[in-house]
């Protein structure tokens, strides 16, 4: 038996993805099958493409970091400012 999991677009909710992946990740609960789509491709391509001894959260996370709004609030919730309503 495989365990699958599904991260949906809509660009302001990678903060959610990565918060979800962190969480799974710490319960060492991995996936064999990923099914993703618009920014939860992304989000996938990042945390799947960790180097060998790093976590799949802490390269995602650098990846979309940059791309986050820089106030209190969206250091739980990375919004990517060209997707944010303004």
């Amino acid at each position: 038996m495989k365990r699958a999991i599904a991260i949906g677009g809509g660009g302001p909710a990678v903060g959610l993805g990565l918060g979800v992946l962190k969480t799974l990740e710490e319960a060492d609960i991995g996936f064999q099958v990923w099914s993703l789509s618009c920014i939860g491709a992304w989000l996938g391509a990042a945390y799947n493409s960790a180097p060998a001894g790093e976590s799949g959260y802490s390269a995602a996370r650098a990846a979309f970091s940059p791309l986050g709004r820089p106030d209190a609030a969206a250091r739980h919730f990375p919004t990517p400012p060209p997707l944010a309503p303004h």
